[in-house]
């Protein structure tokens, strides 16, 4: 009986450790499963969207023939930036053209060391001609979101170079703050007045609405 008892009870050990093991695998593919599909779906959020109307093509011109031979880059402002996503090429003639399939928000820039005297210029890459002038104040438009957002950069560029002479006067002035508050009231009403799309998108993300702002 009791050598009965002990491969019954090794038996019965046996049995529970293999189990355990099996329902200890059964939980760790589940765990993998549910980061799996964690992460595909953080991937299909952050994913650009499908340009279904067609192609974007970028045309630039340089201000100056000084970035001949460099490269210019179009960079996502959001998301992984690789080989993948980044696109590059090589300034010819003073022009350069990008053709993408993707609607976002991208950034358009030569590489750091020739960066001195060229401002980045944020584009938006739907279905469409964009046209853009890249040197001491980047520009660019033709397409509808585009031509809003250089409406937007316009402003933007004013209210940031009158803050900067106020602020080098008199740090403590109080028109800083007016400033500040209709840089702020513009780029909402601006906003709130668009529709849907990627720069708009764009603002509210990075211009949130305060919770003392009125509601239309």
């Amino acid at each position: 009986c009791p050598g009965n008892y002990v491969r019954s009870c090794r038996g019965f050990y046996y049995f529970w450790t293999e189990n355990q093991t099996q329902q200890m695998h059964k939980h760790n593919f589940i765990f993998i499963i549910s980061l799996a599909l964690c992460a595909l779906l953080a991937s299909c959020q952050n994913a650009p969207r499908q340009s279904a109307q067609g192609t974007c093509r970028i045309h630039g011109v340089m201000e100056s023939d000084k970035w001949n031979g460099k490269y210019i880059f179009l960079v996502p402002l959001e998301g992984v930036r690789d080989s993948l996503t980044v696109d590059s090429l090589i300034i010819e003639n003073g022009e350069f053209e990008f053709v993408v399939d993707t609607c976002e928000m991208k950034i358009l820039r030569v590489g750091f060391r020739y960066r001195q005297g060229l401002q980045d210029l944020l584009v938006v890459s739907e279905p469409g001609n964009v046209e853009v002038s890249l040197g001491g104040i980047s520009s660019g438009g033709g397409t509808p979101q585009n031509d809003s957002m250089q409406v937007w950069k316009s402003r933007k560029d004013k209210f940031a170079n009158d803050y900067a002479r106020l602020r080098h006067r008199d740090k403590k002035h109080d028109s800083l703050k007016i400033i500040q508050r209709q840089s702020y009231e513009f780029t909402r009403s601006m906003a709130d007045r668009m529709s849907p799309g990627v720069f708009k998108d764009f603002l509210n993300k990075r211009y949130p609405k305060r919770k003392n702002d009125k509601t239309e």
